[in-house]
């Protein structure tokens, strides 16, 4: 405790004794950080900001829309298409012939563009660039380039699903026509058009002619022979008749089905809903000069007083 307060009162003593000079290092400290931190030293950088909410997007699993959206801004395609598009490479100053170009351009790209989560389940882009007007265009780029990629994903999707839904219209078709074919030849061959009225007309006139006694024994033997072939190859034609009611409402079905992937196969879908879109900035966002020299003023302040407080410490000691 003792070594303690002596410490202190040792500091006390040093800033009263040393204030003007740890006035004039102050001085020296704002004046340098100033003046270092200016454009002539440090390149400004503007910055553009959007905000966009993901929408048309289908859930996977447990994964949210928005973790979805992260994804395919983080994609490898729609970065390689900014840095190729805007030349960031030039733009970052880099050498692709020096060793680590690649690492380094990935490194500057993701200190100059972030992507982020907001707690609203948005997604917000920041764009820092020596040109404000770039800033806005790559922000309006990353965007576009995401709705490109999105719709792309869903249209690969949609192509495929609709690849499966031809295959089962097509079963199903090739299905319907053999039932058909099959009902033709037993029509053309039995002269069956509608298996319950005729049979109904038939068996009507078929009793009417037992009740009478003037009809000759071999129309009532043709008449019985008819409802013996109706009873043969009915069941057959009713069997296939069904088939065909039912073949024709799954193929109705298969091709709504087919038109409905179809339509999201054709549709230019958007995928972001753009809340507040990207402006050139009329102000620079970085450096952020009054933190520079706050921190240069304070950390010159501290590591000077240390210096002083182990000088006082040695001469007291001596």
């Amino acid at each position: 405790m003792e070594q303690n307060n002596f410490t202190f009162g040792m500091l006390v003593q040093i800033i009263r004794r040393r204030f003007k000079l740890l006035i004039v290092i102050a001085i020296v400290a704002v004046v340098g950080a100033t003046v270092f931190s200016g454009p002539a030293f440090i390149t400004p950088k503007f910055k553009s900001v959007a905000i966009v909410y993901p929408i048309n997007l289908r859930a996977y699993g447990s994964e949210s829309l928005t973790e979805q959206l992260l994804q395919l801004f983080q994609s490898t395609s729609i970065r390689d298409s900014i840095i190729e598009k805007y030349n960031l490479a030039e733009v970052y100053e880099l050498n692709p012939n020096k060793e680590g170009f690649r690492h380094n351009l990935l490194n500057e790209y993701n200190d100059h563009i972030v992507v982020s989560r907001t707690n609203f389940e948005s997604v917000k882009i920041e764009v820092f660039d020596e040109s404000p007007v770039r800033a806005r265009d790559i922000a309006n780029e990353l965007i576009q380039q995401l709705n490109y990629k999105a719709r792309k994903l869903h249209r690969d999707i949609a192509l495929e699903q609709l690849k499966i839904a031809q295959g089962s219209l097509d079963f199903q078709k090739s299905l319907l026509d053999s039932i058909n074919t099959e009902l033709s030849e037993l029509r053309r061959g039995s002269g069956l058009l509608d298996y319950e009225i005729q049979t109904e007309r038939i068996t009507e006139g078929y009793l009417k002619m037992l009740s009478e006694t003037r009809v000759p024994q071999s129309r009532i033997d043709e008449v019985r022979k008819m409802l013996d072939e109706l009873g043969e190859k009915g069941g057959v034609f009713m069997a296939l008749t069904q088939m065909s009611e039912m073949g024709h409402l799954n193929y109705n079905d298969l091709l709504v089905e087919y038109q409905t992937i179809l339509r999201d196969v054709n549709r230019e879908l958007s995928y972001t809903q753009t809340v507040a879109a990207p402006e050139v900035a009329d102000k620079k966002a970085l450096p952020v000069r009054w933190l520079i020299v706050v921190t240069a003023l304070i950390s010159s302040l501290l590591v000077a007083l240390v210096i002083l407080l182990l000088f006082e410490k040695r001469q007291t000691k001596d």
